[in-house]
C-alpha cells in the first residue's frame, strides 16, 4: 500500500505574525507521516520543502522588520526611561495596556526579546511575552502603594534623625500599619483581605497621609529610595485598594515596574513612521547587555533623573565598577559624592564614546523636571554645588538646568558627525512630554530622510 501523500508546503502569502510563529517554533507546520513511512527520497523532498518554508517565513519576518527604525532607549535605573516608553504608546497608540479585553496581544504590545540573568519578576507581566494588562498594572500599583508606605514607617522608627509623628493620630496610623501591611503586601490582589481590614487600613492610610511628619519623610524620601510617586498614591489609597478598582493611565505612568527584561515595543506614528523601540535594564549589573542592541540604530533615547542630583545610587548599584562596558574609572568627574545623576552622566559619556555609535544621533530626555524645580525651591534641599563642585551658579531652576545640558553636550562637542538634541522633561505629565515627543518625532524624520539619501532609511507607508 502506497504512502499517504505528502501535505503541501508550498504556501507563499505568510503574514508577518505567521512569519514570526514559524521562526520562532519551527515545528509549527502541517502534520506529517512519520520518518519510517517515508522513502529516503520522500524525506529528503520532505526536508527541503520544510527548509523552503523556514526561509519564506525569515524573508518574510525580515521585510516586515525592515520597514521598522530601530530606537534604543537607555538610562540608568529609575531614571524615568520606562516611563517615557509608555508616553510613547500612549500618545502614539491611544492605548497603555498591552492586551485587548479578551486577552488577544495589541499590535502595540511591549514583548520581551530576552530575560536578564539574575533577574526576578517584579510582579505583573509575568508570562514569556512580558505584556502588561490591566489585572497586572493593578498588583504592580498596589505593590508601589504599599512598600512607600512600610518604607516610610520603617524610616521613621529606625532613624534617629527622623521626626516623631506629630499627632496621637499619626502614631495609631502608623501603628496600625505596622501591624497589617505585611499582609497586604503578601497579598496585593486582596483576595484574602476582608472587607473591614481593608477599611481600617485605609482609614490608618488617610490618617497618617494628615500628619505633618509624613509630610516631611516623604520631601526627603529620595535619601532612602521613595518612589516619586509615593504622595500621589498615598492620597489616592483608597481608591487603589478598593476591590473594583480599575487603573487610570495616570496611574499607570505614576506605576514603577522595573525593566526586568530586555523588550521590544513598535511605534507607528500619524504619519505613518514606524519604530521598533528596545527598552533595556538600567540597572550596573544589566549595562554589559546593552552592547548587543548597538548595531543598526538610528537614534538612542537617553533618559536622564535630573532631579536625582543628590540621590544616592540604589542599594543594587553600589557595587564595584568592573572592566568592560560599565568601567569609568578613566572618565573626567569632579570630586563630588557619586549619585544617581553623576552616576547617568558618567554611563552617557561612555555610550557616547562607543566605536559602533560613534556617529548615531542622541536625542536626551533630562527627566523629572517638577521634582527639581520643587526640591530647589525647598530652603533646606541640599546644593547642587555640593555634589557638582565645578557648578558656580545659584540654586535655581534654569541655572542648573543650563549647567547640566551642558554636561551632557560635553562628550560630542566638536563632533561633526554626530547629533545632539536635549529636552527638558516631565514624564509622568502628558501634555508636557507630548510637546516634547513632537518635536523628537520631528527629529528622527529628519534623521531617517538623512538615511534614505543614502540609501539605508525608511519611507514613510
Amino acid at each position: 500500500m502506497a504512502p499517504p501523500p505528502v501535505p503541501s508546503t508550498d504556501a507563499s502569502d505568510f503574514s508577518a505574525s505567521q512569519a514570526a510563529t514559524l521562526v520562532n517554533d519551527p515545528n509549527q507546520v502541517p502534520t506529517t507521516p512519520p520518518a519510517r513511512d517515508l522513502s529516503e527520497r520522500g524525506q529528503a523532498a520532505l526536508a527541503r520543502k520544510h527548509s523552503a518554508r523556514l526561509d519564506r517565513a525569515l524573508r518574510a519576518e525580515a521585510a516586515e522588520r525592515a520597514q521598522y527604525c530601530k530606537l534604543l532607549l537607555l538610562g540608568t535605573a529609575e531614571s524615568g526611561k520606562s516611563t517615557v516608553l509608555k508616553q510613547m504608546k500612549l500618545i502614539h497608540t491611544g492605548n497603555l495596556l498591552d492586551v485587548a479585553p479578551d486577552g488577544a496581544a495589541l499590535p502595540s504590545a511591549t514583548n520581551s526579546v530576552a530575560m536578564l540573568p539574575s533577574t526576578t519578576s517584579t510582579g505583573g507581566g509575568v508570562g514569556e511575552s512580558g505584556h502588561m494588562g490591566q489585572a497586572d498594572w493593578v498588583i504592580v500599583i498596589r505593590k508601589n502603594l504599599l512598600d512607600s508606605l512600610a518604607l516610610l514607617v520603617q524610616y521613621q522608627s529606625e532613624h534617629t534623625a527622623a521626626k516623631p509623628w506629630a499627632t496621637p493620630d499619626g502614631e495609631t496610623a502608623a501603628a496600625t500599619l505596622r501591624s497589617m501591611i505585611s499582609k497586604l503586601q503578601a497579598n496585593p490582589s486582596l483576595f484574602s483581605v476582608s472587607a473591614d481590614e481593608r477599611v481600617r487600613f485605609v482609614a490608618a492610610v488617610q490618617a497618617l497621609a494628615a500628619d505633618a511628619t509624613l509630610r516631611d519623610l516623604i520631601r526627603i524620601g529620595g535619601q532612602f529610595q521613595l518612589l516619586d510617586s509615593a504622595d500621589a498614591f498615598i492620597q489616592d489609597a483608597a481608591t487603589i485598594l478598593d476591590p473594583m478598582y480599575s487603573p487610570s493611565n495616570d496611574h499607570i505612568l505614576l506605576a514603577r515596574q522595573p525593566t526586568a527584561n530586555i523588550t521590544e515595543t513598535k511605534i507607528v506614528t500619524e504619519q505613518g513612521y514606524k519604530y521598533l523601540v528596545y527598552d533595556v535594564n538600567g540597572s550596573r549589573r544589566a549595562r554589559h547587555t546593552w552592547v548587543q542592541f548597538f548595531d543598526d540604530v538610528l537614534c538612542i533615547l537617553y533618559v536622564a533623573p535630573i532631579s536625582s542630583y543628590d540621590q544616592p545610587l540604589p542599594p543594587s548599584d553600589m557595587l564595584p565598577r568592573t572592566a568592560g562596558f560599565d568601567d569609568t574609572a578613566n572618565l573626567h568627574r569632579p570630586t563630588g559624592p557619586m549619585s544617581r545623576l553623576l552616576d547617568s552622566l558618567l554611563v552617557f559619556e561612555q555610550i557616547m564614546r562607543h566605536p559602533l555609535l560613534k556617529t548615531t544621533a542622541a536625542i536626551v530626555f533630562l527627566n523629572k523636571i517638577d521634582v527639581l524645580r520643587a526640591k530647589l525651591a525647598d530652603p533646606d534641599a541640599a546644593r547642587v554645588a555640593d555634589y557638582f563642585p565645578d557648578y558656580h551658579g545659584p540654586q535655581e531652576f534654569d541655572p542648573v538646568c543650563h549647567y547640566v545640558s551642558n554636561r551632557f553636550a560635553g562628550p560630542v562637542r566638536g563632533q561633526t558627525a554626530r547629533k545632539l538634541y536635549i529636552h527638558l522633561t516631565w514624564a509622568t505629565q502628558t501634555q508636557q512630554i507630548q510637546v516634547v515627543l513632537n518635536t523628537v518625532n520631528k527629529i528622527l524624520i529628519k534623521l531617517n530622510l538623512a538615511k534614505v539619501r543614502f540609501g539605508c532609511g525608511l519611507r514613510a507607508s
